[in-house]
């Protein structure tokens, strides 16, 4: 009974472990996640697709990278780097922004361009922001250095 009074009045659910196969078990994963994912392309398109049929419904991001982007297409991903980009030259909470650095570095690595604009901007930015801001600034900009000598 409480359970669904409760979701009736959040009016939204999330699924988590959509690309979930079943328990890992004794196998060893090459995923960085504690269960067995789902991973050829069919049955990933075929999980999003039925836990985005429903728009009461959301979906958690996969808990590996490597599995996130078999889950977004390439529309999405340029999408969410505008939206990125958008939080960090706009006025928004330190949270979106730093949420928006990681998820820049990332998809830097997938745009080359990318991380030489998230670069400028967060060495414009970092000096005159907030300690979380500056934190999660130089740990980013630490990382590009790092991928780049790659």
């Amino acid at each position: 009974m409480f359970c669904s009074q409760f979701w009736s009045l959040q009016g939204i659910m999330q699924t988590i472990k959509s690309l979930a196969r079943g328990p890992l078990g004794d196998e060893k994963s090459k995923y960085s996640v504690w269960y067995s994912p789902l991973e050829t392309d069919d049955a990933i398109k075929n999980a999003v697709h039925w836990v985005l049929a429903d728009p009461q419904v959301f979906l958690n991001s996969a808990g590996d990278i490597n599995l996130l982007k078999k889950v977004l297409k390439d529309s999405h991903r340029k999408i969410m780097t505008s939206c990125c980009f958008d939080w960090l030259i706009t006025n928004q909470r330190v949270a979106c922004e730093v949420y928006a650095m990681s998820a820049l570095y990332y998809l830097g690595t997938e745009y080359d361009w990318v991380h030489t604009e998230l670069k400028t901007i967060i060495e414009t930015n970092v000096h005159q922001r907030s300690a979380g801001y500056k934190a999660r600034g130089e740990k980013v900009l630490a990382q590009i250095t790092k991928f780049r000598h790659k």
